[in-house]
């Protein structure tokens, strides 16, 4: 072997035992409504499984029926020297449901959560939504994991008004 190739699998080989071993650790997971009158969070807590993994689940009691819901998905990686955004996606959460193909890198994100949830048909909604024990699989994003801090933030526009709804939490990749 040249000293090239050595240092080559040197390089390479630890990189891609980091992604095979990626582990989340959820730091905190905080769920809010603006307005109360459209949307309160009844249930946003994180949990492990019995396979010792950590899972999500929120209910989200929708009092007016949504007609639309524009969201908006940011990942950063918190990790110095400086923030960096790996995602940072807009689409409309009722367009998604209707096609999905048209939303590549939404309909990644959305598959990650869709079995352990009841938003599963396009608009309009008019009961609660919730979501059991989501379980956050790092081979299943679509983006580079390095080790580190990570901020995840979900914001859903309510029927074009201002009322927002979030989830917003922080966790590292070890």
């Amino acid at each position: 072997m040249t000293c090239a190739t050595i240092l080559l699998k040197c390089l390479i080989l630890p990189l891609l035992y980091q992604e095979v071993n990626a582990e989340f650790v959820i730091e905190w997971v905080n769920c809010t409504s603006d307005n109360h009158e459209i949307s309160r969070y009844e249930v946003c807590s994180v949990s492990s499984n019995k396979r010792n993994q950590q899972t999500f689940s929120y209910y989200a009691k929708i009092f007016t029926t949504v007609s639309a819901c524009d969201t908006r998905v940011e990942i950063i990686y918190l990790t110095p020297p400086k923030p960096l955004t790996l995602a940072n996606i807009s689409f409309d959460a009722c367009e998604l449901l209707k096609g999905r193909k048209r939303f590549v890198a939404a309909k990644r994100l959305f598959d990650i959560i869709e079995k352990h949830t009841n938003f599963n048909h396009t608009c309009p909604y008019n009961h609660d939504v919730f979501g059991t024990n989501i379980t956050l699989a790092p081979e299943k994003l679509p983006f580079p994991k390095p080790h580190g801090k990570y901020s995840v933030k979900i914001s859903f526009y309510v029927n074009g008004k201002a009322n927002t709804m979030m989830v917003a939490g922080v966790g590292r990749v070890m």
